[in-house]
């Protein structure tokens, strides 16, 4: 039975095993865990198929500021290159906030960048190809300058396929930054650098069970089961909503239409997912009317404010991405509402893609995508704990999904997979009618400094809006129309002061606006 108190169980339980690491002890665990719940619930064929994959373990990881030794906690990037056991040292160069053009002199030295969270979940140093960069520009490493509360270091981890990468990374807290930064001003500081690790050919896979249907047509749903630390968000929570669907689903006394497949993943951190899924399944992807990505379910809003962090009166915001199609947009926005799945707004996959592992493995085969996903400030730290999301958040958010499950099981697969071939026009979703606010939304940029030629990074903050859904989002930059969604790359060609306009619309036609006029240099 779908209850908040039995889903927010089950998220401690698996929280509670620890730092589900793919290829590690404890993630075998948890997927010999979730194959019992699926087998328990009545679901038909269940297995785990086994794969192999690289296993990266840190080892000795140091940072020293020099000359005194100064210790900078860091964490390892996973599967960075590693350094002789006796450590390198160098030169240490700012590199901004990690534009590629901002390595041109890191040749021969350490380069260290100041790294942001885009929506909370996307590293800008993985965004602009920060260390792809460095390591084209000769430097000897990277530093990637974190900027998480409570003086928490996120762990980010580099692609699993590219184990062999030719030079070592870590992450530092926002006070050791505060510390680099300020020898900066003095001039560029030597660092002494280890990071020692080990590699090997370790096991991981997929977890499967399905509920047989009436027809030959399948749904999908998949959720990653692996972690940084604990991840009661990212990603217990998908997984216990996965759990409670397959429970309710299979307990009733007639199949669905559609035969369902349930599916969680490995290395979604590394960029596996659902890589060998979509190699092994790849003859019923044609008859699948839609893949659903369960992460991030659901989580309260933190936010700092006046040095402090603080707990607000509302959801996480979320990104509702879909295919762009119609009949998927039009299907999933009343249940949002109804289960007050807000602040959220609504963005095709072509716009931007959360999951490149999971749903964007998919999209790329041509199945229709659905992703409801909102992460906390605590994203991929020890602080992404049970106590963040609350039972009734996850009650409504399995609810959601359950209910778009049983929508698509009477929707014909010809109708949507005809939807993902018309053009998408959010427009279409507008039903005009009053509303009591206006939605309110806030952008940043990056660098600091703006400089005309150089690229600049236009990027939502957050936003407001529990009336509705946004469903466009769309950007004046100084006169320039056409750029849509939530992050963006602009170059100002000079010297100037530029107004910049960020409009959004929700499903009900309400605008709301945020303005600003920058200073290019």
């Amino acid at each position: 039975m779908i209850t908040g108190a039995n889903l927010h169980s089950l998220v401690r339980v698996i929280s509670d095993m620890g730092d589900r690491k793919s290829g590690s002890s404890v993630e075998h665990r948890a997927m010999e865990y979730i194959r019992d719940c699926f087998a328990r619930s009545g679901l038909k064929d269940v297995a785990i198929e086994w794969f192999d994959m690289h296993v990266w373990e840190p080892g000795n990881i140091r940072l020293e500021l020099l000359p005194k030794g100064t210790e900078l906690p860091c964490r390892a990037v996973w599967y960075s290159g590693t350094t002789p056991s006796g450590g390198i040292q160098g030169e240490a160069v700012s590199c901004g906030y990690g534009f590629p053009h901002e390595f041109d002199h890191a040749r021969g030295k350490i380069a260290v960048m100041q790294g942001r969270a885009l929506l909370h979940f996307l590293p800008t140093y993985r965004f602009f190809g920060s260390y792809d960069a460095a390591v084209k520009a000769g430097a000897l490493a990277l530093v990637v300058i974190g900027d998480t509360p409570g003086d928490l270091i996120p762990i980010f981890t580099a692609d699993e396929q590219k184990h062999e990468n030719p030079i070592p990374a870590v992450l530092v807290s926002r006070s050791a930054g505060e510390l680099l930064k300020n020898r900066f001003s003095e001039g560029n500081p030597r660092l002494q650098f280890v990071l020692e690790a080990r590699s090997a050919i370790g096991r991981t896979g997929d977890v499967i069970g399905i509920l047989p249907g009436e027809t030959d047509e399948h749904i999908i749903l998949g959720a990653h089961h692996d972690s940084i630390y604990g991840g009661a968000v990212d990603n217990a929570a998908g997984i216990a909503a996965l759990i409670g669907i397959a429970e309710e689903l299979a307990g009733r006394a007639r199949p669905p239409a559609k035969t369902i497949i349930f599916a969680t993943h490995p290395g979604h951190e590394l960029l596996i997912g659902a890589r060998e899924f979509v190699k092994r399944q790849a003859a019923i992807l044609a008859k699948t009317s839609a893949y659903i990505t369960l992460d991030g379910i659901g989580c309260g809003s933190y936010r700092e404010a006046g040095g402090k962090v603080i707990l607000k009166d509302l959801d996480e915001i979320r990104g509702i991405f879909i295919s762009p199609n119609q009949a998927l947009a039009k299907l999933i926005l009343p249940i949002v509402l109804k289960y007050r799945i807000q602040p959220s707004a609504l963005l095709t996959i072509d716009i931007m893609c959360p999951n490149e592992d999971l749903e964007g493995r998919f999209h790329a085969a041509g199945v229709p995508i659905i992703d409801i996903i909102g992460k906390p400030i605590w994203y991929h730290t020890e602080a992404d704990t049970p106590d963040k999301l609350t039972p009734d958040q996850l009650e409504r958010g399995t609810f959601a999904q359950l209910e778009i499950v049983d929508r698509l099981d009477k929707m014909p697969m010809v109708e949507i997979r005809a939807a993902e071939k018309q053009p998408f026009d959010p427009q279409l979703l507008i039903e005009r009618k009053q509303t009591r606010r206006r939605p309110s939304i806030d952008f940043t940029f990056l660098p600091a400094e703006l400089k005309a030629g150089q690229p600049s990074l236009l990027y939502v903050e957050d936003f407001v809006d529990l009336d509705g859904v946004l469903v466009d989002m769309h950007w004046n930059i100084a006169g320039e129309t056409g750029a849509k969604g939530p992050v963006v790359l602009h170059v100002f060609d000079k010297p100037g002061r530029y107004p910049v306009s960020l409009t959004v619309i929700n499903n009900f036609g309400t605008e709301g606006k945020c303005e600003r006029v920058l200073e290019v240099k």
